[in-house]
């Protein structure tokens, strides 16, 4: 039987399997591993990127890693129980929600390349496809 067609193809099973689904992506995310590689990236750039510039990108590098875990820790209490539908479709836009802002974080890693310092450009470029390569691994 299929099920009300949700964002992603896996409201098409039960809510059962979609909940097993859910605890599979959030046994996979590691909020921690993208505050790693910006304080890796910040100590890289500490002397050739202005302090606000690189202070306000790792703040906003440290408020994902928090509320990722913050995401994390909520929904995998929660999955201890059986959900409905609509509890499940909550968790998964929250889940959207998380991932738009490490999105907005490694995005904006674009603004710490500068020109004149090439090698470090292409780390922070090597860290920055790492990431997406991680993610696109992740959501398969």
């Amino acid at each position: 039987m299929l099920m009300k067609q949700g964002l992603f193809n896996h409201h098409r099973y039960p809510a059962g399997i979609q909940q097993a689904l859910l605890a599979l992506g959030l046994d996979s995310l590691k909020p921690s591993f993208s505050l790693l590689l910006a304080l890796l990236i910040a100590l890289t750039c500490r002397n050739t990127v202005p302090w606000p510039l690189l202070a306000g990108w790792l703040a906003l590098a440290a408020a994902s890693t928090l509320a990722g875990h913050l995401y994390c820790r909520t929904w995998r209490q929660r999955l201890r129980q059986t959900l409905d539908p609509a509890t499940l479709r909550r968790a998964e836009l929250q889940g959207l929600c998380y991932g738009a802002t490490v999105a907005v974080v490694w995005g904006s890693c674009s603004l710490l390349m500068q020109p004149q310092y090439p090698n470090q450009s292409l780390l922070i470029g090597m860290i920055y496809f790492g990431v997406c390569a991680g993610a696109a691994t992740l959501s398969v």
